[in-house]
């Protein structure tokens, strides 16, 4: 079995440029953890880099000094901006949770229905929070992919 989720997105004008966002590797979860996957977007840990490795260069760092504000700019950019995809065995569903789309000073969760056929999936909807959460975020649809 494959461990490996490659998440992309189409270039809006261009439906045949696909650029790949994250490949974050699967894990099954377990009774003291229940993380899936945390998805990190590729863009947002280039972007730590360049903006640190600007900051060192104006500030003639030296390799130990820039390696670790390197780091320090990552993991920012990673309390930011990944994501952690969950499975609820009460409930019996996913959810993605963010950090920054804060309900009541807490990280929201969006939970996640799945629509399959024989065995293998048509679709997956990301919901908006609430009870119940029935409202679309976002719907991708594999027969359109």
């Amino acid at each position: 079995m494959n461990n490996n989720l490659s998440i992309s997105r189409n270039h809006p004008l261009n439906d045949t440029t696909t650029i790949q966002i994250s490949a974050p590797t699967l894990q099954k979860p377990t009774s003291y953890s229940s993380l899936i996957a945390t998805i990190f977007p590729k863009l947002a840990g280039l972007m730590a880099i360049d903006e640190s490795s600007s900051v060192a260069v104006a500030h003639r760092l030296d390799r130990k000094s820039s390696i670790a504000l390197q780091t320090e700019a990552i993991e920012r950019a990673s309390r930011h901006e990944a994501s952690s995809l969950i499975w609820d065995s009460e409930s019996q569903k996913y959810y993605l949770i963010h950090p920054t789309l804060l309900e009541d000073d807490a990280p929201a969760a969006f939970p996640i229905g799945v629509t399959s056929h024989q065995g293998m999936p048509r679709a997956i909807k990301i919901l908006a929070p609430g009870n119940p959460p029935t409202v679309p975020v976002l719907e991708l649809s594999f027969e359109t992919l």
